[in-house]
């Protein structure tokens, strides 16, 4: 699967400001908002019933509208959307008055990285969140080590690196220890709930090859795509040494809503010891995709490693700390 690294580095306009200290649902918000007003073409403003949904930029980015014929999801009224938002939690910016976050487009939307960068240009001089803090751009990089690909100057610049996701299963002995960093906060489902803090291995692998198997079926090519390894894992096949996670909410405003709903994770780490080295390759994905829900909102962002020798003690679950973070209440950004 092809995919494209936006990484945004913006200075305030005048003096330094405070920024919410997760700007994933405002960046998010502005967005979506200022997109469908830079692209739409239609007085009717309906993205379902228009007859540029399968061109336009707003659609194939952020309406997650299904293809004819779709191989999987059948029953459900939208797909993933192939981006996802990257805004570490407890942002702040740094003591050269600068901030910054980033978009990962997959497949398709890779092609319309130029009218990304309009987009959040618009919004971060016009100003983000309640306080409408305003900045300006000052580089995006493709994020492989090469200069700026863009700094605002509109007579120079070139196409960012397009990139691919790995559909090699990852080297690791059949059985073996990784230790996985939340790096912000993550919400996987269990039987239709969150599952929280009691999160497990089996939790994150089921996880994890849907949300490979999904975004390949949409936005991979069909080779890439292929079927679960042929082994079936039971809950009892893995055992978490350690889990250091806690409880995460933010409340945000939705302006399709129009009323306040909250975003839940979970943040930290856990270790976990299973059968990794048949889990498949859907591992090596992971940290580019994301995982669990709300991935469009920052949320879902991890990295693994293996860990040679475990010295946490085994954690039971009525140990495990649970705290709430305080909600914020995030401005979309609708400007």
């Amino acid at each position: 699967m092809n995919f494209v690294d936006l990484n945004f580095t913006a200075e305030f306009i005048g003096e330094r400001q405070a920024l919410p200290p997760f700007l994933g649902p405002t960046l998010r918000g502005a967005f979506g908002y200022l997109l469908k007003r830079t692209v739409c073409q239609v007085a009717h403003g309906q993205c379902d019933r228009c007859l540029l949904k399968n061109v336009c930029p707003y659609t194939v980015i952020f309406e997650g509208i299904p293809p004819e014929g779709r191989p999987v999801m059948r029953k459900y009224p939208r797909v993933p959307q192939p981006f996802v938002l990257r805004s570490s939690w407890g942002d702040r910016a740094d003591e050269d008055r600068r901030f910054s976050w980033g978009v990962r487009l997959f497949g398709i939307a890779t092609r319309y990285w130029p009218y990304v960068i309009h987009v959040f240009r618009l919004a971060t001089e016009a100003g983000i969140g309640r306080q409408r803090v305003r900045s300006k751009i000052v580089e995006v990089s493709d994020g492989v080590g090469a200069p700026a690909f863009w700094t605002g100057d509109e007579s120079e610049w070139r196409d960012p690196l397009v990139q691919t996701i790995s559909s090699v299963p990852a080297q690791l002995p059949e059985r073996c220890t990784l230790r996985w960093q939340f790096y912000t906060p993550v919400q996987i489902v269990r039987d239709g709930k969150a599952v929280g803090t009691r999160l497990d291995g089996l939790d994150l692998l089921l996880a994890g090859r849907r949300r490979w198997g999904v975004m390949n079926a949409f936005y991979g090519t069909p080779l890439e795509a292929k079927d679960d390894p042929d082994v079936r894992f039971d809950r009892s096949d893995f055992v978490t040494h350690f889990n250091g996670l806690r409880h995460w909410n933010i409340s945000r405003y939705s302006g399709r809503q129009e009323r306040k709903v909250e975003l839940h994770g979970v943040v930290g780490e856990i270790v976990v010891e299973g059968p990794w080295g048949l889990a498949g390759d859907w591992l090596q994905a992971i940290p580019k995709l994301h995982i669990g829900k709300s991935v469009s909102f920052g949320l879902g962002a991890v990295e693994w490693s293996v860990v040679a020798k475990v010295e946490q003690p085994v954690i039971a679950d009525t140990e495990i700390e649970k705290i709430e973070s305080p909600s914020h209440d995030i401005d979309l950004a609708t400007l």
